[in-house]
């Protein structure tokens, strides 16, 4: 009889973790789809944490020697059969709800590429914005945008977890976007646009480290973040003559030899980290020449 409660209880066990995962994922999909991040967090990393603790916490009898000296009778052997079954479902769905959280984020990650891309379609500025011609003048501000921009995607998930894998994951995701955006739209830049357009990946750098809530540990993986070199570097190719070659200094020559991975990528140039160069330099605006035909006068007979 105790062997059949115990396949009972843990049969009730298994539907448990069964539902609650799955609850899980549904409510943390539909709190992402509004960018409640807080509450998402609330979620994979409190409510499923908290559950496991509790399932942690379970002892179950184990009926394992009874079962070995036989003479149980057949309805006996039938049950301790279903109980094995039992426990080896139990155990694959506790597995499943511990790796939750991280196929939540995954949800997550979709949903931040898809929202930033939204947000950037109303508050980017226009194409004629980045075509101004303005040579007596530089940016000296980021575009308006640009602060609207890291308030609505990456503020909430600043504020809701200390996660840096998340955190850089948010990061890189916004720049994605933006850099997507930029290119997608295929649109052009003057030299000031280009100018303005390195202003503002720039700003982004002086935001991390001057926002207040942000640990220092945490500020300083985030600007390490190689997303943030991608961007510069599509500034400076931007700025960049039809045909110029990116130099590499004689002190980036000279320590090559001896310098660290890391020491390595700050001397490297910051248009070493985009891809796809000569697809970037398409999009800037090429000088019109002007063209005059020359009106020859008629000779009087």
């Amino acid at each position: 009889m105790l062997l059949i409660n115990s396949s009972i209880y843990r049969c009730h066990n298994d539907h448990s973790i069964y539902t609650t995962r799955l609850w899980a994922i549904h409510e943390s999909k539909t709190i992402a789809n509004s960018w409640n991040v807080k509450a998402f967090f609330a979620v994979t990393h409190g409510d499923i944490v908290n559950c496991l603790n509790q399932l942690d916490n379970l002892k179950l009898a184990d009926h394992t020697a009874e079962i070995e000296k036989g003479n149980l009778g057949v309805h006996v052997q039938v049950c301790s059969l279903m109980r094995a079954k039992l426990v080896s479902e139990i155990r694959a769905n506790l597995q499943k709800l511990k790796d939750t959280p991280k196929e939540c984020v995954h949800g997550l990650a979709s949903v931040c590429k898809t929202i930033a891309l939204a947000n950037l379609q109303m508050i980017f500025p226009p194409n004629r914005y980045w075509k101004q011609i303005m040579t007596d003048v530089l940016p000296e501000k980021p575009s308006l945008f640009v602060d609207k921009y890291l308030d609505q995607i990456l503020v909430p998930v600043l504020e809701a977890t200390e996660d840096p894998l998340i955190t850089n994951m948010t990061l890189t995701l916004i720049c994605e976007a933006w850099l997507d955006h930029i290119y997608t739209n295929k649109i052009k830049f003057s030299h000031f646009g280009a100018r303005q357009l390195l202003t503002d990946f720039g700003y982004i750098t002086k935001w991390l480290a001057d926002y207040p809530t942000v640990s220092e540990s945490m500020r300083k993986k985030l600007l390490k973040n190689e997303i943030l070199k991608r961007c510069e570097g599509v500034g400076r190719l931007l700025l960049r003559k039809p045909g110029e070659r990116i130099k590499m200094t004689e002190k980036n020559k000279r320590r090559s030899s001896d310098s660290s991975d890391r020491e390595k990528s700050e001397l490297m140039p910051a248009e070493m980290y985009v891809p796809n160069q000569e697809q970037w330099l398409e999009l800037r605006v090429m000088k019109q020449k002007n063209i005059f035909t020359t009106l020859m006068c008629c000779e009087e007979p």
